[in-house]
């Protein structure tokens, strides 16, 4: 069980509402951002890449116990991070099959 207090983080919330069903492959954070925005998420303003991808690395198991994965894929020639949201599969989530 997850015990929530106060408001949901706003990036939390519009990944679990707008992501694709297929997820999100091998983005940058910001292009995570604007794929959300065009699916008609609302975000305030999360700052530059580096802050939205310190966020996106902290809700990583939230996003897990609500059945998604998050993948960083470090680029280390340009120094840059790229993401990948998928759908967990059954035997992999927390709590499934017990």
């Amino acid at each position: 069980q997850a015990l929530a207090v106060g408001d949901a983080d706003p990036l939390l919330r519009a990944i679990l509402e707008y992501a694709p069903e297929s997820g999100i492959q091998r983005r940058t954070a910001t292009d995570f951002v604007r794929i959300l925005g065009e699916a008609g998420a609302a975000l305030p303003h999360l700052g530059g890449g580096k802050a939205i991808a310190h966020r996106l690395r902290e809700l990583r198991a939230s996003l897990n116990l609500a059945g998604w994965e998050l993948v960083e894929e470090p680029d280390r020639v340009n120094k840059r991070s790229f993401y990948t949201l998928r759908h967990c599969r059954a035997s992999t989530r927390p709590g499934v099959g017990v």
